[in-house]
């Protein structure tokens, strides 16, 4: 192959890279533009250190969003979660829940807690890829709170 074709065939590549991570529903766009987000906090969820509440205001400063944050069962929010009518929920999971593999769960909130078999975790749905990117992130700042 010619270095001229080589080059050219690079440089598509590149460009067609420059979005990724991808939302497959375009979440994190809708958020920004809407300037809105939906939360669910589990209910009866442990989060004495406040964790799950600074992770959704370090969500919504860096989404330059609002979070609309309703408390519910964990099974109905996760339903939501999974059928894109919210776009984030935060709360008390096991690690082996059956949701494991429908939504996706961050590192528990707390290092602490890491080794646990039950820790507070943001889960967001599954392919929403550029608002997964976004959450990591903020899991990660706030994970170094003390």
């Amino acid at each position: 192959m010619k270095t001229g074709t080589l080059a050219l065939l690079l440089a598509a590549s590149l460009a067609a890279c420059s979005d990724i991570p991808k939302d497959s529903e375009g979440s994190l766009d809708q958020i920004r533009e809407q300037k809105s987000f939906r939360v669910g906090l589990i209910a009866g969820s442990d989060d004495g250190e406040g964790r799950g509440r600074r992770l959704i205001e370090a969500v919504a400063a860096e989404a330059g969003a609002r979070p609309q944050v309703t408390a519910g069962a964990a099974e109905h929010l996760l339903t939501q979660l999974e059928d894109g009518e919210i776009d984030l929920v935060v709360g008390t999971m096991a690690k082996k829940s059956p949701w494991a593999l429908k939504v996706h769960a961050s590192k528990p909130l707390s290092p602490a807690a890491e080794n646990d078999p039950v820790s507070l975790v943001a889960l967001a749905r599954n392919g929403e890829n550029a608002w997964i990117s976004l959450l990591h992130r903020q899991v990660e700042q706030v994970r170094g709170q003390p």
